[in-house]
């Protein structure tokens, strides 16, 4: 026979299950001026999906930028995103996992040239 459970008994549930991951997102350089803020806070648990709900609404000049011919699952060459410091080119790339409290930076360089000159 099963124990009989307490008629207001509720399982313990950590008070993290309802916390949003919430990942602050820094824009430099010229994707500062397109984003109209220097930072802001975004829910998402994967870097492409972050990318696409920045570049949503009014920001198309944003998502030319970051995104090469329109297309979400390639990143411009020219632009660099940050995990904590990292460069997701040496993560998992757009699959990289965002975790609570994460910060992406975004940069865009847009410097070309040969060595040298």
């Amino acid at each position: 026979m099963a124990p009989r459970r307490k008629k207001n008994w509720k399982p313990w549930v950590s008070p993290s299950a309802f916390i949003d991951i919430v990942t602050t997102v820094k824009y430099l350089g010229k994707l500062r001026e397109l984003a109209s803020v220097a930072e802001e806070n975004i829910n998402q648990s994967r870097v492409q999906a972050l990318l696409v709900e920045l570049s949503n609404g009014n920001r198309t000049e944003l998502r030319e930028l970051l995104f090469v011919d329109g297309d979400e699952s390639e990143l411009n060459d020219d632009i660099e995103v940050l995990v904590n410091g990292r460069n997701i080119k040496f993560l998992d790339g757009m699959a990289t996992s965002l975790g609570r409290e994460d910060r992406v930076t975004l940069l865009y360089h847009g410097v070309r040239g040969f060595p040298g000159g």
